[in-house]
């Protein structure tokens, strides 16, 4: 495994808790946000190394992407006191099927692209979970025709990996359907709804009194 592997999967192993895997699907880009914590003595050097500290590394140099190019990640960190908050972007042009990432997480994998369509199936063993859970987000901007989520809000997909069994993801996305978010119908509030009750009341004595006076009974 190379360094550059070895560089972005660490990015999995900065934080003891969760990491998030993004995706944003729109039309013919697919881009790629990996995010998480990490703890200072996890990527600070100390007196004691006797080798390269590749979290240092990792948060100083660049991160070249898992593709058969030589683009690097769009590095986003921020500093608090007990450590760094880190995003790594990417952004693929009809190349996601290169990412070497899902390639090396995922011991079976389908990504197909058509003028049409994204077709997306990940499963089998899981070979990069080495926090407690990791967070797959997609959110597409298209129409999706087919998915297994776990959860589904709006037009965001998600998966939790929160163990060593076999996962299995899929999701196809048309190309040529957009995302309408659907409309939602208005609430009527207690006092909207206690008005509408006297309105109706009154126009109904109304009546009966417009009536009874037609009649001659008033």
């Amino acid at each position: 495994m190379n360094k550059k592997i070895i560089l972005l999967l660490l990015l999995l192993l900065l934080t003891g808790c969760t990491i998030n895997y993004d995706l944003t699907i729109d039309k013919n880009i697919i881009t790629e946000t990996i995010s998480g914590t990490a703890l200072k003595e996890d990527y600070e050097i100390k007196d004691t190394d006797t080798d390269v500290n590749l979290f240092y590394s990792l948060m100083n140099d660049d991160v070249y992407s898992l593709t058969d190019g030589s683009d690097i990640y769009i590095k986003d960190i921020i500093t608090n006191n007990n450590g760094i908050e880190y995003n790594y972007t990417y952004t693929y042009k009809n190349n996601y099927d290169k990412s070497k990432l899902i390639k090396t997480c995922f011991e079976n994998v389908y990504v197909d692209e058509t003028d049409n369509y994204y077709n997306i199936k990940l499963d089998g063993e899981f070979y990069c979970l080495y926090s407690d859970k990791i967070n797959i987000n997609v959110k597409s901007n298209y129409m999706v025709t087919k998915n297994n989520a776990n959860k589904v809000n709006k037009n965001v997909y998600s998966w939790t990996i929160d163990n060593s069994e076999n996962v299995n993801i899929e999701l196809t996305v048309s190309k040529n359907s957009i995302y309408e978010e659907p409309i939602k119908a208005k609430k009527i509030s207690t006092f909207q709804l206690i008005g509408l009750i006297i309105f109706t009341i009154l126009t109904i004595i109304t009546y009966i009194l417009y009536k009874k006076k037609n009649n001659g009974k008033l």
